[in-house]
């Protein structure tokens, strides 16, 4: 069985500080009646906060070793192409656009889209993204904006299994890395009175506890020149429920509405054709040489191991905290790799950024992520 959090000894975490917030019940439990009965409910959870120091980013050149592209993916169906579905895949046909190498090939963009009745843009970006694969390199083909490193913060979240209960989130800002955590202690089956409903709110009450320490924390890094917060999804997942928690546990957003919210995905997405045939996280980022400590984890291995732990006491496996502290160190590290430029330009105005920097810009339409000295910076789109 893994030992119990905060794990001091776990491989990866240099914990700088392990402060247990006991939060007492919100006001309008004590005294009351209802207040009473949740006394009987068991022992409060608590909120485990984990301070790490975030490592030196990794993020370097493009490598001239390969990124693992099968030298035979020219001959694979355009459907592996991201994008590509059914329908899609059919109106290609019609073009005789069968594999990705013709794909990589379309000589002439409205021609083939008058055939297949798609769009041109979507023709040109899977064209691109073709020729990323096939040639084995990354394409930049828009430009790219993101705030200066010093005032944005990277996060993400774990939830349940049904993505509604947010469990643990972590933080990275300015090199540190903050993990906000709801440990059950001792809400076991056994642990406490009133079963079922008792273990729920005390659950409730744990997620609202750490929802108010991440707005506070949030507060005072937004106090510190954060202007904003980005997480990677492409979908806009972790805003999206986070906020719903807050709605739901009657918990005030403060600063997590205030700052202005980045979706990394599709800014990646959007700028750059990778040699993959997916955007997600643990993907791009090993093939752009993030090193993640459990490769075979994912999101719903982290949901059930916090499952478990509610239904039967089980401790949180300490590997599920380096497994979220990865994924935001791991959008830092494709951010900085993508940033670190000399990549192909398909598209007129993509290194505009880049340019501006150089000539000493930097407001929030220039970026400026990097100093303006540092060669080939890339510049980016904000969604």
């Amino acid at each position: 069985m893994a030992p119990p959090v905060p794990p001091s000894h776990s491989r990866g975490l240099s914990i700088l500080g392990t402060p247990v917030a006991d939060v007492p019940p919100p006001p309008d439990a004590r005294g009351s009646r209802a207040g009473r009965a949740r006394e009987d409910d068991g022992p409060p959870a608590r909120i485990v906060r984990l301070t790490t120091r975030a490592p030196p980013d990794g993020s370097r050149p493009f490598p001239a070793r390969p990124l693992g592209t099968p030298d035979s993916l020219g001959s694979w169906p355009v459907a592996w192409l991201h994008g590509v579905g059914y329908s899609r895949e059919y109106g290609l046909h019609r073009a005789d656009i069968r594999t990705v190498d013709d794909m990589a090939r379309v000589p002439d963009v409205r021609a083939a889209a008058s055939l297949s009745g798609l769009p041109v843009s979507f023709i040109e970006r899977s064209r691109t993204k073709a020729r990323s694969s096939v040639e084995n390199r990354v394409i930049q083909r828009s430009r790219m904006i993101l705030p200066p490193d010093e005032e944005m913060a990277i996060f993400d979240i774990e939830t349940d299994t049904a993505s509604t209960a947010v469990w643990l989130i972590g933080v990275l800002y300015r090199g540190r890395i903050e993990q906000f955590m709801v440990d059950m202690g001792g809400g076991s089956r056994g642990g406490g009175g009133g079963g079922w409903s008792a273990l729920g709110r005390r659950r409730e009450r744990g997620a609202r506890r750490l929802l108010s320490e991440f707005v506070d924390h949030l507060g005072s890094i937004q106090s510190d020149g954060c202007t904003a917060l980005a997480a990677y999804s492409g979908t806009g997942f972790d805003k999206r429920v986070t906020a719903a928690a807050m709605a739901r546990n009657g918990v005030e957003p403060g600063a997590f509405a205030s700052l202005r919210h980045i979706d990394a995905c599709s800014l990646v997405r959007r700028a750059f054709a990778v040699p993959c045939q997916s955007y997600a996280l643990k993907r791009l980022g090993s093939i752009l040489g993030y090193g993640f400590a459990h490769s075979g984890m994912d999101g719903l291995d982290a949901a059930l191991a916090f499952e478990r732990h509610v239904a039967d006491g089980t401790p949180i496996d300490p590997s599920v905290l380096e497994y979220n502290r990865d994924d935001v160190l791991s959008v830092r590290h494709i951010l900085g790799f993508l940033e670190a430029g000399g990549f192909d330009v398909e598209r007129r105005g993509a290194g505009e950024g880049a340019r501006r920097r150089r000539a000493g810009g930097r407001g929030r339409a220039a970026g400026g992520r990097r100093p303006a000295g540092r060669p080939g910076s890339a510049s980016a789109d904000v969604a």
